[in-house]
C-alpha cells in the first residue's frame, strides 16, 4: 500500500475537469470576481425572440388578452343596444423564456440565443458578415453601440469579433475554460432544457457532476440533501410569473450571512450534438435531480462565471447555501477509535458531513531505467491505475552507488511534462501524463549501473485501487454500513466502496460539517 504524502495538497479541486481524462465518460468536447444577483427581468420594449417555446410555458400559465368591444351597430351586436367604442387591448406577451439584460456591460458574459443563425456583422447594423454562429452560442460584450453590441464568440478554433442587435443577446454565466486551446472557451452551446428543474417529491438522488471541476459544490449539495432531502426545496423555487428559477444563497458579510437571491432561466450549456442533456451538473435520467443544475448555474452567475467556481472550499459552500457556519475537523486529529461513533452522531443530529481526499500518495522506489555510462537513461514508471499521473514537484532519482547527484522534476501542474535538473544533470525531462522518464548526465558523471537509479515519486488519479477512491477528489458521507463508512461520489458513479477507519484516516485530509436550519412553522 502507497504511503500518503506529507504535502497539504488542496483537496477541494478534482483531477482535471470533473476527474481523470479517462474517468467518468462526461468529459468536455475539448477541458471571484463576484457578479451582481439582479439583471435577469426582461427589458421592456425588447423583442422577443424566434426560439423555440419554452415547456414551462403552459396554455394556462400564459395570460389571455381580453377580447375586442365590439362596435355599434356591427354584425352580431344588438340594434337597440348602445355599444361605447372599446380601446383594443395589447395581445399579453408571455415572459420571454431567456434572461435578457436590461443594461448591458463591456466585459459581460452571455450568449446569442434568437432560434436560429446568428450573423455577425462588421459594423453595426450594417457591413459584411464576418462570421454565423448556431443561436446558443456563449458571447462577451467587447462594445456596446446604440441597438448593437460587438462581441467575440468563438468559431472552431478561433476567436471572431462582430455587432449583433442587442436584442439577441441573453444573460448567462461564462463557460469554463478550454484547457486545450488557450485563451479559449469550451465549444459549447446554450439550448433550454425540455424539463422541469424545480424542487419535487421525486427527487431521490442528488444531482451529478459534469465536466467541470466543481466536485467541492456538487458534493456540498449531495451532504445537504443526504442530511435532509427537504433542504432543497428551500434552496430553489420557481417563479411562474417570472418564468424564472430562484435560488438563495447567503453572502458573507459583517454581520454574518445574508440572503442573495439568484435569478436564472432554464437554458444550460450542453454539447453541440447533445439534446436535453447539460454539459455540467444534472445528467439526464429517471432519478436525475436536475435542480442540481439551476442551483449550479446559479452559483456560477453569483460568483462570475462556471470558471470561477472550479475548485473550492465546501464547508463555506455548504454555508453559502444554509447561512449556518460550517465546522471543521482535520482527519488526522481523530484516533481510529473515534471515527464511526464520530460518523454516526453527526448523522443522528441531522449534519451534513462533506469530506476531501488528500491530493497524492508516494508510491515505493521503483528501479524502472536502463542505458549506459554514454546515457541517456530511460524508462516508464509503473502507476497502480491507468488513471494515475506523476504528480508534479514530486520526482526524484537517486543513485545508490552515490556517483551522481539527486536530481528532481520542476514543472508546472496541468502540464504534460516537465524537467529533469540536478547538479550533474546535462539534461531530463519526464512524463508526467505517461509516465516516462528520461536522463542524461555530464560527461564524467553517471552511476555505477542502470539499476542504481532508485525513482522516487508521488501518483496522483486513483489513490486506493481497492477500494476506487479518487485522489483530490471531494465526497459527501451517505452513512455507515457494517461498521465501514460510505461516500458518494458527485459523478454520480465510481462509487467508493465502504472505507475502513483507518482508511479514512489514511486517505483523508479534511472535513467539514453543516447544520441545515430547521424550515420556519406558523399560520
Amino acid at each position: 500500500m502507497p504511503t500518503v504524502s506529507t504535502k497539504s495538497p488542496t483537496t477541494s479541486t478534482t483531477t482535471g475537469s470533473g476527474g481523470p481524462a479517462t474517468g467518468p465518460a462526461k468529459t468536455p468536447t475539448s477541458t471571484p470576481s463576484q457578479d451582481t444577483v439582479g439583471n435577469a427581468a426582461v427589458a421592456s420594449g425588447l423583442a422577443t425572440p424566434a426560439a423555440e417555446t419554452s415547456t414551462l410555458l403552459s396554455d394556462a400559465a400564459v395570460s389571455k388578452a381580453p377580447a375586442v368591444g365590439a362596435k355599434s351597430g356591427s354584425k352580431g351586436a344588438a340594434s337597440d343596444v348602445s355599444t361605447p367604442k372599446a380601446k383594443a387591448a395589447e395581445p399579453a406577451k408571455p415572459a420571454d423564456p431567456v434572461s435578457r439584460p436590461s443594461k448591458f456591460k463591456k466585459g459581460s458574459t452571455g450568449a446569442l440565443i434568437t432560434g436560429g443563425p446568428v450573423a455577425l456583422t462588421s459594423d453595426p447594423g450594417k457591413g459584411s458578415t464576418v462570421a454565423t454562429v448556431n443561436s446558443g452560442t456563449g458571447a462577451k460584450i467587447e462594445q456596446i453601440g446604440t441597438g448593437f453590441l460587438q462581441v467575440s464568440v468563438r468559431q472552431g478554433e478561433k476567436n471572431v469579433k462582430g455587432w449583433v442587435a442587442d436584442t439577441a443577446f441573453s444573460d448567462q454565466p461564462g463557460l469554463a475554460m478550454d484547457e486545450d486551446h488557450e485563451g479559449m472557451r469550451q465549444d459549447l452551446e446554450w439550448k433550454e432544457m425540455k424539463a422541469d428543474m424545480s424542487v419535487s417529491g421525486k427527487d431521490k438522488t442528488p444531482s451529478t457532476q459534469g465536466a467541470l471541476g466543481d466536485c467541492y459544490f456538487i458534493s456540498s449539495m449531495a451532504a445537504l440533501h443526504f442530511a435532509n432531502p427537504d433542504f432543497a426545496k428551500r434552496l430553489v423555487r420557481y417563479d411562474e410569473k417570472k418564468k424564472r428559477y430562484i435560488v438563495t444563497f447567503y453572502a458573507s458579510s459583517d454581520k454574518g450571512r445574508k440572503p442573495v437571491e439568484v435569478e436564472v432561466d432554464g437554458f444550460m450549456p450542453m454539447d453541440k450534438n447533445a439534446t436535453n442533456d447539460p454539459a455540467y451538473a444534472g445528467d439526464v435520467g429517471p432519478t436525475e435531480a436536475l435542480w442540481g443544475a439551476v442551483v449550479e448555474k446559479a452559483y456560477a452567475k453569483w460568483k462570475g462565471g462556471y470558471d470561477k467556481i472550479e475548485g473550492g472550499d465546501g464547508g463555506e459552500a455548504m454555508e453559502e447555501m444554509t447561512g449556518v457556519a460550517s465546522k471543521y475537523k482535520t482527519p488526522s486529529s481523530m484516533k481510529e477509535a473515534d471515527v464511526v461513533p464520530y460518523f454516526e452522531k453527526a448523522q443522528k443530529d441531522g449534519l451534513a458531513i462533506y469530506a476531501g481526499v488528500v491530493n497524492s500518495v508516494k508510491v515505493d522506489k521503483q528501479t524502472p531505467l536502463s542505458g549506459s555510462a554514454a546515457g541517456p537513461y530511460t524508462g516508464t514508471l509503473s502507476q497502480q491505475h491507468s488513471w494515475n499521473e506523476v504528480q508534479v514537484d514530486t520526482l526524484e532519482i537517486v543513485d545508490g552507488s552515490k556517483k551522481v547527484a539527486t536530481a528532481h522534476d520542476q514543472g508546472e501542474e496541468e502540464a504534460k511534462t516537465g524537467k529533469i535538473i540536478g547538479t550533474d544533470v546535462k539534461s531530463g525531462e519526464v512524463g508526467y501524463k505517461n509516465s516516462s522518464v528520461k536522463v542524461e548526465y555530464k560527461a564524467g558523471k553517471a552511476p555505477k549501473t542502470a539499476k542504481d537509479l532508485e525513482v522516487h515519486f508521488e501518483t496522483h488519479g486513483v489513490v486506493l485501487p481497492s477500494k476506487m477512491l479518487i485522489g483530490n477528489h471531494a465526497y459527501a458521507f451517505s452513512g455507515v454500513v457494517g461498521g465501514e463508512l460510505q461516500f458518494y461520489n458527485p459523478w454520480g458513479s465510481y462509487q467508493p466502496k465502504p472505507l475502513t477507519p483507518k482508511e479514512f484516516l489514511t486517505y483523508f485530509d479534511s472535513l467539514s460539517t453543516n447544520q441545515i436550519p430547521k424550515a420556519k412553522t406558523g399560520g
